[in-house]
């Protein structure tokens, strides 16, 4: 779940919002407590990292 919401994030650029959606997961605060526990930073966090990256 949250690997498929890194690469909406990455290489889609999904809103935070729309990835949640995308995933089921309609309450963002949730699921960005999933995802910071699953992918080590929030979801804002990890497409910043990644837009500089590219």
């Amino acid at each position: 779940m949250c690997q498929f919401a890194a690469n909406l994030l990455r290489y889609h650029h999904y809103t935070i919002t729309q990835a949640a959606q995308e995933v089921g997961i309609p309450d963002v605060p949730y699921f960005t407590r999933l995802f910071k526990r699953t992918m080590g930073e929030t979801p804002s966090q990890y497409a910043r990292k990644k837009a500089i990256e590219s």
